[in-house]
């Protein structure tokens, strides 16, 4: 992306510069020359040059094997990826701690994660980008970085760095209602 940028800027410049210098009677010329240089931006923004290290020094956020919670075998079936989600939801129901505050302002809803899984499956880069309040933020970053390391993602069977967004979801038990109406 990085070289990306420096190029589009370049030739976004070219082509103003050329709309400036010709004259009204070389309109057509410059139209056919400012299409072509914008098609070479289209095709540059799809498919950027890579490198032979450009899949090692990549945060991906698709992969062709996803990073998953541990605990179930690495293979893809779904058998396996289902386990894999199943331990995760059951991670979270276990170590979730409900804020204090938000169960007494009664606040429920979904925080998202998001955090990078490197290519080691350690989890990285945590912040909330998506927050209800009530220091339900804070807790899901604290359940997060509380998990075991994760089976990193790989692309063409080379592990990779993912960016990965978490739902957390809060929701209040009956009985935390219930007890909170009695008080």
């Amino acid at each position: 992306m990085k070289v990306i940028l420096p190029i589009i800027a370049f030739l976004f410049t070219h082509c103003l510069f050329l709309n400036v210098a010709y004259s009204q009677e070389d309109a057509d010329s410059v139209k056919v020359k400012q299409d072509t240089q914008i098609d070479t931006i289209h095709t540059l923004a799809k498919n950027p040059p890579r490198s032979n290290n450009s899949v090692a020094k990549e945060v991906f956020v698709i992969v062709e094997k996803m990073p998953r919670f541990p605990g179930c075998n690495e293979s893809e079936n779904e058998k396996d990826l289902k386990c894999s989600q199943k331990l995760l939801e059951q991670y979270i129901s276990e170590h979730l701690v409900y804020p204090n505050l938000a169960i007494d302002e009664k606040v429920e809803g979904t925080v998202i994660v998001q955090f990078i899984v490197s290519k080691s499956g350690e989890l990285l880069n945590l912040k909330c980008i998506r927050d209800i309040g009530a220091g339900c933020g804070e807790e899901a970053i604290r359940l997060v970085r509380s998990m075991p390391d994760w089976i990193p993602g790989s692309q063409r069977g080379t592990s990779v760095e993912v960016r990965y967004n978490l739902p957390i979801n809060f929701k209040l038990s009956r009985q935390i209602k219930s007890k909170r109406k009695r008080n």
